[in-house]
């Protein structure tokens, strides 16, 4: 704010305790009254100060894959209790059948899926009940990605 406008504060402060007092209120509410319009007048007269924020350009979205979106993912697994999700376990059931069947191996055959994948996988797709842990959903999907060696592959 410059030197003129402080002083033009001033005086409307001023102006504005004096008449506090004259209209009857004890100092100490004058001097209230005085500090209230000094700030409503400088609030009021600096809205129309200062430039426009100027937008920046929005960052665009990482690519599909990319690692955030792996991260992201991975969150949404987060159940309750260091658990995931069912909704979670079923999506990476339908992942797991797809890329076995690539492989030609059904996720229903439980002992070639069982030999595909390894015990530890297995029990996280095949598990009923107790859903597993995000520890254990994390290595089931490092070998569910394993699966399939072509990173490229077409999606249906």
């Amino acid at each position: 704010m410059t030197a003129r406008r402080t002083v033009e504060v001033l005086v409307v402060a001023v102006l504005a305790g004096v008449g506090a007092l004259l209209v009857g209120l004890p100092g100490a509410d004058a001097a209230v009254v005085a500090l209230a319009v000094a700030v409503v007048t400088i609030v009021v007269r600096s809205l129309d100060e200062g430039g426009e924020h100027p937008w920046t350009d929005p960052v665009p979205d990482p690519p599909d894959g990319a690692r955030p979106a792996v991260s992201v993912l991975m969150w949404s697994f987060a159940g309750r209790d260091g658990k995931v999700s069912e909704a979670a376990l079923r999506h990476l059931r339908r992942q797991a059948a797809r890329r076995l069947a690539v492989r030609g191996i059904a996720l229903e055959d439980a002992d070639a899926a069982r030999g595909a994948l390894g015990d530890r996988a297995w029990s996280v797709l095949a598990g009923r009940g107790a859903l597993p842990t995000l520890p254990d959903v994390a290595h089931c999907i490092h070998v569910v990605e394993g699966l399939t060696p072509d990173r490229h592959e077409r999606h249906p």
